[in-house]
């Protein structure tokens, strides 16, 4: 099952419709602030439209655990080098094959060329320079995924045939729970 991930600042998350309940934790998409639910959820379910209950979370940068909520597998790093060679032993072949597998990595999605068309288009001209640099440095960031596979387990085996299933889990080395699939 394809989930969509939403960023903040601090976090990736994965959201839900799902009813809130005390003891959950909820974001408020319009401002992107987390809140542990320690009161009537009946507000926030109202407001279904605003409020999204948080069934997965990846830290980003220093940003602290949210804990009970299971975490979502480590972001894949990858190598900034263009050549895994020394320069010594590098060549023609080695070089191209380093290019190509930079230019996977920093393809630019259509959200970048809007926001290079808009930042440029609401720029003074004197300031267009400055701008440009600014743009160029966005460009060359490399895309976060945008969804989450996660891999789902049967936990009620029903005798018409519609088993019931759940997002799989694991246990991570430091015990924390976290879930099982691959980035999109």
């Amino acid at each position: 099952m394809k989930k969509e991930i939403v960023y903040t600042d601090k976090y990736a998350l994965i959201l839900s419709d799902e009813e809130i309940k005390e003891g959950d934790y909820r974001v408020n998409i319009q401002r992107s602030t987390i809140h542990f639910v320690d009161e009537e959820p009946s507000y926030f379910n109202k407001r279904n439209d605003v409020f999204k209950k948080i069934i997965a979370h990846l830290p980003l940068s220093d940003a602290p655990i949210i804990e009970g909520v299971p975490l979502l597998p480590p972001l894949e790093q990858e190598d900034d080098a263009i050549c895994p060679y020394p320069e010594s032993k590098q060549n023609a072949v080695d070089w191209h094959n380093g290019y190509n597998k930079a230019k996977e990595n920093y393809k630019y999605t259509e959200e970048d060329i809007r926001v290079a068309i808009f930042t440029s288009a609401l720029s003074p001209t004197d300031d267009l320079l400055k701008r440009s640099d600014e743009i160029i440095e966005h460009l060359q960031k490399p895309s976060r995924p945008t969804q989450f596979e996660c891999e789902e387990e049967i936990y009620y085996f029903a005798e018409n045939g519609a088993d019931l299933s759940r997002p799989k889990t694991t246990t991570n080395s430091q015990g924390q729970v976290e879930l099982v699939g691959k980035y999109i």
